[in-house]
């Protein structure tokens, strides 16, 4: 428990508390623009060796999946880039679903094909 503040001591609790609420503001403010610096990251290009590493998969695999048409490239003469979002987008579409998210999927068309039926 914190000590009971004297009425002569209260000014210089409001000043520390008042730079204590400045310091707060910095730290959200700076850590708000580091995200938003990140976010330009995001769409840069990378090569073949970079992707690799982003996916941890060997540069071979992502050749193979380049060549199978599994992932979004972009290719200048031999050289083949691609978007950072654009693979990572690629990743979450590829997500294998849970049983969880399934039973509710088909809870969900189930619910909707009877509402379909009893309305006609």
């Amino acid at each position: 428990m914190s000590k009971a503040i004297t009425f002569e001591q209260l000014p210089a609790a409001v000043l520390d508390l008042k730079n204590q609420i400045s310091e707060l503001k910095e730290l959200i403010i700076s850590q708000s623009e580091d995200k938003s610096n990140n976010k330009d990251d995001d769409d840069v290009l990378l090569n073949v060796e970079q992707a690799a590493k982003l996916l941890h998969l060997a540069v071979p695999t992502i050749y193979s999946k380049v060549s199978r048409g599994e992932l979004p490239y972009m290719k200048n003469g031999k050289m083949i880039y691609f978007f950072k979002t654009e693979l990572l987008e690629n990743l979450r579409q590829n997500k294998v679903r849970s049983s969880l998210e399934i039973a509710n999927a088909a809870d969900a068309y189930f619910i909707n094909k009877t509402r379909t039926r009893t309305k006609k």
